[in-house]
């Protein structure tokens, strides 16, 4: 006779990431060692204990995580999308066997923040050119403000910028979206800082006014530190800082201008729009394929054929066959 699970516990890993539609939560739990185990359920919602939400693209609470769709059974991680930037989220799992589901997991609650990615280039004499990424635009949450923290000195994460000098103030410089030329591809001009000297920058992302420890994941998220010098420059190649997803920079009357981003979001939510590891635009992500025009998840099958299956590891943008070795077909089931 079939048993009932036991629980089990979930652990938060990251929330948001730069280059995602809307904000995706990574979560990884013990597994459960159990020979019945057919797979989890995935709960979440906007408030604790109440696990209603319809808003994931996964879909509504709660879908089934099969064990096949993971790469690893032993270490068992999920990546749920289309979180919107300042929004409360909590999760719970469940494990499911032929006997029913377990009780829910401990609880994770957390409010949605963006990590940028951030460049700085020389803006002209004491000008340093500061840009970053924001949120994709299918993303409908808020950003309260930006906050560019500044040094001489390069600093741990966690340490305080002391720079001083800019005319737009100490460190840090606050700055919203509507003070932008443009929110959708921020970019910011220091000026007033040494050409002789090197400068150190980070770009805090804040979903809402108020202090905010950006290390806690409660709604605000500082970017990884990045350097540049000021001056002038003569060519583009004095401009480039390296980064393929905010476009090619230029040289204008001797001061570096940021490029437009290149790439455009497509209408699938398993893509990376702008894939900096690849240099390229719109890649399917690992664990997932994109067939007939739709997300599948690893080992989704086929609607009529159950012996096909996504097998990204295979072939990421069409139905696997089961081949009696990474996969078998029994019963009609791949």
């Amino acid at each position: 006779m079939a048993h009932r699970l036991t629980g089990l516990l979930v652990a938060l890993l990251v929330c948001a990431s730069p280059a995602v539609e809307a904000a995706d939560v990574s979560l990884a739990w013990d597994p459960v060692v159990d020979a019945s185990l057919l797979g989890y359920k995935f709960y979440y919602g906007t408030a604790a204990g109440v696990y209603d939400g319809t808003f994931a693209n996964e879909g509504a609470a709660p879908f089934e995580l099969r064990l096949c769709s993971f790469e690893d059974i032993n270490a068992p991680t999920f990546a749920a999308t289309g979180f919107d930037t300042g929004s409360h989220v909590c999760f719970a799992l469940t494990a499911f066997n032929d006997a029913g589901e377990s009780t829910y997991s401990n609880e994770v609650c957390v409010t949605i923040v963006y990590q940028t990615s951030v460049s700085a280039i020389p803006g002209g004499p004491g000008s340093l050119r500061v840009s970053w990424n924001a949120p994709s635009a299918d993303d409908n949450g808020t950003i309260d403000h930006y906050l560019i923290h500044y040094d001489v000195v390069s600093r741990a994460t966690g340490e305080v910028y002391a720079g001083t000098g800019a005319d737009q103030g100490n460190s840090p410089v606050l700055v919203t979206p509507g003070g932008l030329n443009d929110a959708q591809h921020p970019s910011f001009l220091l000026t007033g800082l040494d050409d002789t000297q090197t400068t150190f920058v980070r770009v805090g992302v804040h979903t809402a006014a108020g202090a905010c420890d950006p290390d806690a994941w409660a709604g605000c998220r500082n970017s990884d530190q990045t350097s540049g010098r000021t001056g002038t420059c003569s060519n583009a190649a004095d401009c480039d800082d390296g980064l393929f997803c905010n476009g090619a920079e230029t040289c204008q009357s001797g001061a570096c201008q940021p490029g437009t981003a290149p790439c455009t979001a497509d209408a699938y939510f398993c893509t990376t729009t702008c894939d900096e590891e690849a240099d390229a635009c719109n890649v399917i992500r690992p664990g997932d394929c994109v067939i007939g025009g739709e997300c599948h998840r690893r080992c989704d099958s086929h609607p009529t054929s159950a012996c096909e299956t996504c097998a990204p590891d295979l072939l990421n943008n069409d139905w696997s066959t089961c081949d009696g070795l990474s996969h078998d077909c029994r019963s009609g089931i791949c």
